[in-house]
């Protein structure tokens, strides 16, 4: 309640936000504290709004590609690729990223 009043000084979040959306490019983000990642799939999926049950191996055991790495801070619009600059980063959040998404798929037994 203090935070959405105003009456708190900071908010520490203290796990990421983390989402994927089938249709969407880049398909799954996870944000964690300054830092924005995102990826696109590495696997055929149609971007219409018609899901299709054929596609649910392909998206539980699916990976990602084209990671970028954002500093929302510097970069709120997410225009340019920190990847490079934050090797170290990039590492922890893209291993953190695979985690979730695989915890996440194995918890969905029934589609």
């Amino acid at each position: 309640s203090p935070l959405l009043t105003g009456q708190a000084d900071e908010f520490v979040r203290h796990q990421p936000l983390f989402w994927h959306l089938q249709k969407s490019r880049p398909i799954v983000a996870m944000r964690s504290e300054q830092w924005s990642l995102v990826a696109d799939p590495a696997f055929p999926l149609s971007q219409n709004n018609m899901f299709q049950e054929n596609w649910i191996p392909e998206i539980r055991n699916g990976t990602y590609t084209n990671f970028r790495l954002f500093d929302l801070s510097a970069d709120p619009g997410q225009k340019n690729d920190v990847s490079d600059a934050h090797p170290e980063v990039f590492q922890r959040l893209q291993s953190q990223l695979l985690e979730i998404n695989s915890s996440i798929m194995a918890d969905g037994i029934v589609w």
